[in-house]
C-alpha cells in the first residue's frame, strides 16, 4: 500500500516516487444515462484543481490500486495517473501459448490483422470460465456495472467474444440477439428481428483507439445468426457511456446521426 509519496509540506526528507507505469490511462468516461443497473460508485478518481462545488477535494484513496494523493494538487493526480496505469497494466490478462492454442482448437475464432477474436458460450469450457473471470473480476467494475447483472441468460441466445493480441487479453463484448430496441434521440420504439444487442463492451485502455472494438463488433455481427451477417445499423447499445455512446455513433449510426438502444433486464 502506497500512502505517501511526495515531499511533506514540513520541508522533511522526501519520500521515494512511486513506481512509474509505462502508459498513461485514459480516464472512464461517466454513463450517458443511467437504467438501474449501473453500479454507485463512492470515490471517484477525476481531476479536480479548484473547490467549486466538485464532488471531492484535498486527500483521497483511489479503490482500484490503493494510493493516497490529493486531487486539487495536479502533481499528484498525475503521479497517481503514471501509478494507476502501471498496476492495470499488471493486471493477469496474459495468455500462454499452450492455452491460446487449446483456444484455438476448441472455440469459433477469426483474426483481424493482429487482433484474434474468441467466439465463448456457455459450453466454451475453459474459455468460458477466463471469460467469465476478466468480466466479473474486472470489465464490470471498470465499465461501472453491477455484478448482479449475470454474464449469461438463460434463453441461450447470449454470447461473448473476447479479443487476443500478442497472448495478451485486450477486450470483451458481450452480446443480446433483440427484437425490439428504441432509437437514442427520438426516443421511439423499433420493431424487428435479429438486432444485435451490445450488452458490455470493453477494450483495454492501453489498447484503445486501435479499432479493437470495431473488431469486436464486427465478429459479433457476423456470429450472430447462422448465415447472416447482421448490418451495422442493426447494431443496439445497452446503457452506453460517453466513450461508448461516441462508438455507437461512429459505428452505427443512421443517417440522422441516431442509433438504437436496448434497456438490460436482470432476469434474463
Amino acid at each position: 500500500m502506497i500512502t505517501a509519496h511526495f515531499k511533506p509540506r514540513d520541508g522533511g526528507p522526501a519520500k521515494p516516487p512511486p513506481r512509474a507505469a509505462i502508459f498513461k490511462i485514459p480516464q472512464a468516461s461517466p454513463a450517458r444515462k443511467s437504467l438501474g443497473f449501473k453500479a454507485k460508485v463512492g470515490n471517484n478518481n477525476k481531476q479536480y484543481v479548484l473547490d467549486a462545488g466538485q464532488a471531492e477535494i484535498g486527500t483521497t484513496r483511489c479503490l482500484k490500486c490503493d494510493m493516497v494523493y490529493s486531487v486539487d494538487c495536479p502533481k499528484d493526480v498525475r503521479e497517481h495517473d503514471e501509478y494507476h496505469a502501471g498496476q492495470l497494466a499488471a493486471r493477469p490478462f496474459l495468455v500462454t501459448y499452450p492455452t491460446l492454442s487449446k483456444w484455438k482448437r476448441d472455440s469459433r475464432h477469426d483474426s483481424q490483422g493482429n487482433v484474434t477474436i474468441f467466439r465463448v458460450t456457455p459450453e466454451t469450457s475453459g474459455l468460458r470460465r477466463r471469460f467469465d473471470e476478466v468480466v466479473e473480476d474486472f470489465v464490470n467494475e471498470e465499465i461501472g456495472f453491477n455484478n448482479a447483472l449475470p454474464v449469461w441468460n438463460q434463453d441461450r441466445q447470449r454470447f461473448g467474444c473476447l479479443a487476443v493480441i500478442d497472448k495478451k487479453i485486450v477486450g470483451v463484448a458481450i452480446f443480446d440477439l433483440l427484437h425490439e430496441a428504441s432509437w437514442e434521440k427520438k426516443n421511439e420504439i423499433f420493431l424487428k428481428p435479429n438486432i444485435l444487442g451490445v450488452n458490455r463492451i470493453w477494450v483495454h485502455p492501453l489498447q484503445r483507439g486501435k479499432r479493437v472494438g470495431h473488431a469486436l463488433l464486427d465478429a459479433g455481427r457476423t456470429w450472430a445468426v447462422p448465415g447472416l451477417i447482421i448490418q451495422p445499423q442493426m447494431v443496439a447499445f445497452s446503457e452506453p457511456t460517453d466513450d461508448g455512446a461516441r462508438l455507437a455513433a461512429k459505428y452505427c449510426s443512421h443517417d440522422d446521426g441516431d442509433y438504437l438502444v436496448y434497456r438490460l433486464r436482470l432476469d434474463v
